[in-house]
């Protein structure tokens, strides 16, 4: 599962619970840490490195170019 599944379905679960947030540890060289916390307790914490996050940014370039494919 992507970085970006893992956000999104975080958020989606816990959208009934109030508000989630989203808190970035600075950068290294080579990973950031993400961590999204909602307002009944629960957290995500996720180490994203230099190739989770490209892989993410493709999947996610895929996904615009397919759509401006179909839409023509």
């Amino acid at each position: 599962m992507s970085v970006y599944d893992e956000l999104c379905g975080f958020a989606l679960a816990h959208r009934s619970c109030g508000q989630t947030q989203a808190h970035l540890d600075p950068a290294t060289d080579w990973r950031y840490r993400v961590r999204l916390t909602c307002t009944c307790g629960t957290e995500l914490r996720r180490s994203v490195t230099r190739k989770d996050a490209r892989e993410d940014l493709l999947h996610s370039a895929s996904l615009v170019l397919e759509s401006w494919t179909s839409a023509a």
